[in-house]
C-alpha cells in the first residue's frame, strides 16, 4: 500500500521571515533618516525663513507714525503744521499662496481708489513680505473708501495706519527757508532738512497676535509702543516782516523784468536773528515739484517732453526754484563793499572824514586805467562814499595793502561760511594770495573780481554798523517738545570784534549821508535816519566775446536803520534786471524805502521829523459831515487844507476825500451841502515819467489831489514811476492819487 504525500504550502520559512524583517527595518530606518535629514534641513538651512512665515501669520506689526514737529514764526504764528493722514499697508504673507482672486481684487480696487498703477499694487501682493507700503499720507475721503473695501471683503492683509501730512497755514511764505519733506516725511530742503532729526520724532508700533483664521486676538495679546512726536521750532522769522519783504521782491522781479532772481534779507544787526529772507521766483510748498515761473516754463519749452534732455532741464529748473539764493548765490557785491573798505581804512587810521581827494574821472594802477562813473573833482572822504567814487576807494585799498586788506576781508567773515542754520550754504570765491597783486587789490577795493554770498555781505555790514561786532546769523530761536517744554534756546553768538565802536559810528554817519543826498537817496524814509549804500556790479561772465561788453549786472543795496542806533539791516539784490535803468539805487532803493517805512513803526521805532519834514507831512482828513460849512472851513484851515464847497446848504452832507484819508497840506477837500449837487468825475492823466512838480500841476488841473510815496529830499532828477490809479480811469473829483517817486539818475 502506497503512502500518499502531504500537499506543499506557501508558509514562509523562518529564514524568509528574518529576511523580510530585515528589509522592513532597513526601509523604516532609511525613511526615518530621510525625515530627519529633511527636518534638519528645514530647521538649520531654512529655519529662519519658516519661522518668519509662522510669525507673520501669527503676529501683526502696525507702525504708529510720530507727528512731525510744527514750525512757527517768532510770535507763534503757525507756518508749517502736520495734519492727520493715513498710510495704506499691505501684509502679502497673510494672503494664501494660491489665492489669485484676492490678489486681483486688492490690485483692482486699490488702484481705482488711490489712483495708482494696478500692476504696481499687484506685484506687491505677490511679495514674500509682512510689510509693504501701498501709499503714504492719503486724505480722509480715500481712507474711508479703503476702510469700506476692507470691511466689505474681510481683507485681513490690509491695514490703515495713522500718519501725518505737512500743510501750510500761511501759504508759500518763506518757502525756500522752510523747505519741504519727501514721501517718507524726511526733510529735503531748508529748515525741514537742517533740523530733520529734531522734527521727525520716533515712530511707535502695535504688535498684535492673530488666531488661526487671521483675526486679531484680545488686547491682552497686544504690545503697544507709543510714538514720540518731533520737536516744534520757533523761528526768528517775523511773519509780518517776511510778507512785506516778499511783496516788494515780487514787485521788483516783475517790474524790472529780472532774468535770474531777486533776493532779500532783513536781519537784526545786534543779535544775528533773521527777521525775513526770501528769493523770487520761489515755489508752491503744497506742490514743490511743479515749476510755475513763467520764465522757467519758457526755457522748458525749448525741449521735447519725455526726452532725457527735458528731464535734465526740468531737474535743473526745480533745483533753481528750491535754492535759497540768500545762502547759495555768489555775486560780486560792487560798491556796497565800499562800506567795508571805508571801515577798514578808518580803523587803521589811514584816512580821516575830512581828508580831501581829487577825482579826475579815473586812476591808473600799474598798467591799468580804472575809470569812475564821472569826474567828481575835489571831495572829502564822506562825499567820496556819497558819490561812490572809484578812484578814492582804489586809493584806500592801496593804502591798506594786500595783507591788511585780506586780514579785514577775513575778519568781516568773508573768507568763511557764516554758519547759518540752513543746509547748502556756499562760501566766497576770493583770490589766492599768490595771485593777489596791486591791480587785483585796486579793483577789489570797489567790490569786483571776487564773490560773496548775500548772507555773508549783510552779516559783514551788520558788524560794521552795530558797534563793530561780527555775530552769527541764525533762524531758530527755540526748540519745544510736545508738552511745551523748551528743549533748547538759540541766542546770539558773537565771533569777534572787527572794528571799534567809534569807527562804526563814523561809518553809519557816512552811510546816512549817502541816503540823504547821495546814490542811495531812493531809500529815504521821512522821520527815520536811514544809512545805506548802493551797488551795481558787472557780471564778468556775461562779457560778449565779439564786442567785449559786459551785458548783465547785479543791482543791489544794503541799508541799516536807525542810523544813530542801528537795529535792522536790509539787503536787496536783483540778478540781471532786464530794463535800461538798472542801478542798485533805482532798482532796490524804492523797495528798501517802502519796507523800512512799514517795519520801523512795527518794531516800535519812533519817528523824529525834521522841520522840513513836518512842513511837508500829510494830514488826516477829519469827518466834516453833519457840521456846518463854517465849522468845516475853520477846521480845514487849521490843517492847512483848502476847501471847495458844492451846493447852497448850510450843513455838510458828504465830502471827498473821505474821513481818515491821508493827504498833503494845501490839498483840496470838496464839501457837498446839497443832496442835488452833482458829483463830478475827473479823468486821471498820465503821471509816469513826470517830475513831482509836473505831476502836481497835472492832477490839480484835473481837479484831483496828489500824495507822494517816495523820497522828498536830496538832489538829482526825480520822476514818477508808479501811480495808484491808471491813466484814463474816471474817478470822483477830489480823489487822492498816490504817486511813487524815485531818482532815476543814480551813480554807484
Amino acid at each position: 500500500m502506497q503512502t500518499q504525500s502531504k500537499p506543499k504550502t506557501n508558509t514562509p520559512s523562518r529564514q524568509m521571515r528574518v529576511r523580510a524583517n530585515i528589509v522592513l527595518s532597513v526601509l523604516l530606518i532609511v525613511g526615518f533618516l530621510g525625515l530627519n535629514v529633511r527636518l534638519g534641513y528645514l530647521q538649520l538651512v531654512n529655519g529662519e525663513y519658516y519661522q518668519k512665515r509662522a510669525l507673520s501669520q501669527q503676529l501683526s506689526d502696525t507702525p504708529i507714525y510720530a507727528k512731525r514737529g510744527s514750525i512757527y514764526d517768532r510770535n507763534g504764528k503757525a507756518l508749517v503744521q502736520s495734519a492727520t493722514a493715513y498710510t495704506v499697508i499691505l501684509s502679502p504673507n497673510l494672503i494664501e499662496d494660491d489665492d489669485e482672486t484676492q490678489r486681483a481684487l486688492i490690485a483692482d480696487r486699490l488702484s481705482a481708489i488711490l489712483d495708482m498703477d494696478r500692476e504696481e499694487i499687484y506685484q506687491k501682493t505677490c511679495k514674500d513680505s509682512q510689510y509693504e507700503v501701498i501709499k503714504r499720507r492719503i486724505e480722509n475721503d480715500q481712507a474711508e473708501q479703503v476702510r469700506a473695501f476692507i470691511d466689505e471683503n474681510k481683507i485681513s492683509s490690509l491695514t490703515l495706519a495713522d500718519d501725518n501730512k505737512r500743510y501750510y497755514p500761511q501759504g508759500n511764505i518763506a518757502s525756500q527757508v522752510l523747505g519741504f519733506t519727501g514721501t517718507d516725511n524726511q526733510g529735503l530742503y531748508g529748515i525741514e532738512k537742517y533740523y530733520d532729526q529734531y522734527l521727525t520724532g520716533v515712530n511707535g508700533r502695535v504688535v498684535a497676535a492673530r488666531n488661526a483664521v487671521g483675526d486679531d486676538m484680545p488686547d491682552s495679546y497686544e504690545t503697544y509702543i507709543e510714538a514720540q512726536d518731533g520737536y516744534d521750532l520757533y523761528l526768528t522769522i517775523d511773519y509780518t516782516i517776511q510778507s512785506l519783504l516778499e511783496k516788494y521782491l515780487e514787485k521788483i522781479y516783475t517790474e524790472y523784468q529780472v532774468k535770474q532772481s531777486v533776493t532779500g534779507i532783513i536781519m537784526d544787526v545786534n543779535t544775528g536773528e533773521i527777521l525775513a529772507m526770501s528769493s523770487k521766483p520761489d515755489f508752491d510748498l503744497e506742490d514743490p515739484f511743479t515749476v510755475s515761473d513763467a520764465q522757467a516754463l519758457l526755457r522748458l519749452e525749448e525741449y521735447t517732453a519725455g526726452t532725457e534732455e527735458y528731464s535734465t532741464a526740468l531737474a535743473n529748473e526745480r533745483e533753481r526754484m528750491w535754492q535759497n539764493k540768500a545762502i547759495t548765490m555768489t555775486y560780486e557785491p560792487g560798491s556796497t563793499f565800499k562800506t567795508l573798505v571805508a571801515a577798514s581804512a578808518l580803523e587803521e587810521g589811514l584816512v580821516t572824514l575830512d581828508e580831501h581827494f581829487n577825482c579826475s574821472g579815473s586812476i591808473t594802477v600799474a598798467d591799468r586805467r580804472i575809470r569812475c562813473t564821472k569826474t567828481h573833482g575835489s571831495e572829502d572822504f564822506v562825499h567820496a562814499l556819497m558819490n561812490s567814487c572809484n578812484p578814492v576807494f582804489v586809493t584806500m585799498g592801496l593804502r591798506l595793502g594786500t595783507d591788511t586788506f585780506r586780514e579785514y576781508f577775513e575778519a568781516f567773515g568773508l573768507m568763511e561760511k557764516t554758519g547759518i542754520d540752513l543746509p547748502g550754504e556756499q562760501k566766497s570765491v576770493y583770490h589766492d594770495e599768490s595771485a593777489f597783486g596791486e591791480v587785483e587789490l585796486a579793483i577789489s577795493s570797489f567790490g569786483q573780481t571776487f564773490k560773496v554770498t548775500p548772507i555773508q555781505m549783510i552779516t559783514a555790514v551788520a558788524a560794521a554798523t552795530n558797534g563793530g561786532t561780527l555775530v552769527q546769523p541764525h533762524l531758530v530761536r527755540q526748540m519745544v517738545d510736545a508738552d511745551g517744554n523748551v528743549v533748547k534756546s538759540y541766542g546770539t553768538t558773537e565771533k569777534r570784534q572787527v572794528i571799534s565802536e567809534e569807527v562804526s559810528q563814523q561809518l553809519c554817519q557816512m552811510m546816512e549821508q549817502v541816503v540823504e543826498t547821495g546814490t542811495a537817496k531812493n531809500a529815504y524814509v521821512a522821520g527815520y535816519r536811514v544809512a545805506g549804500k548802493t551797488g551795481t556790479s558787472e557780471k564778468t561772465e556775461t562779457r560778449n566775446p565779439e564786442t567785449g561788453r559786459i551785458e548783465e549786472v547785479v543791482a543791489s543795496m544794503v541799508a541799516v536803520a536807525p542810523a544813530d542806533n542801528p537795529q535792522v539791516a536790509i539787503l536787496i539784490l536783483a540778478d540781471e534786471p532786464g530794463v535800461s535803468m538798472r542801478s542798485g539805487g533805482t532798482v532796490a532803493g524804492p523797495a528798501i524805502s517802502g519796507i523800512l517805512s512799514e517795519i520801523l513803526p512795527y518794531l516800535g521805532v519812533e519817528p523824529v521829523f525834521s522841520e522840513e519834514e513836518q512842513a511837508n507831512m500829510d494830514v488826516s482828513v477829519p469827518d466834516l459831515t453833519g457840521g456846518t460849512v463854517e465849522e468845516a472851513e475853520k477846521r480845514l484851515k487849521r490843517l492847512n487844507l483848502k476847501v471847495d464847497i458844492r451846493g447852497d446848504g448850510e450843513n455838510v452832507i458828504s465830502q471827498i476825500p473821505k474821513k481818515g484819508s491821508e493827504m498833503p497840506k494845501n490839498g483840496t477837500v470838496i464839501l457837498y451841502t446839497d443832496s442835488d449837487a452833482e458829483i463830478k468825475q475827473a479823468t486821471v492823466p498820465k503821471l509816469i515819467g513826470l517830475t513831482p512838480a509836473e505831476a502836481t500841476r497835472a492832477l490839480n488841473n484835473a481837479g484831483l489831489n496828489i500824495k507822494f510815496n517816495g523820497i522828498s529830499s536830496g538832489s538829482g532828477t526825480l520822476k514818477v514811476y508808479e501811480q495808484s490809479v491808471q491813466q484814463g480811469e474816471k474817478v470822483d473829483e477830489g480823489t487822492i492819487i498816490t504817486v511813487s517817486v524815485r531818482a532815476e539818475a543814480s551813480t554807484e
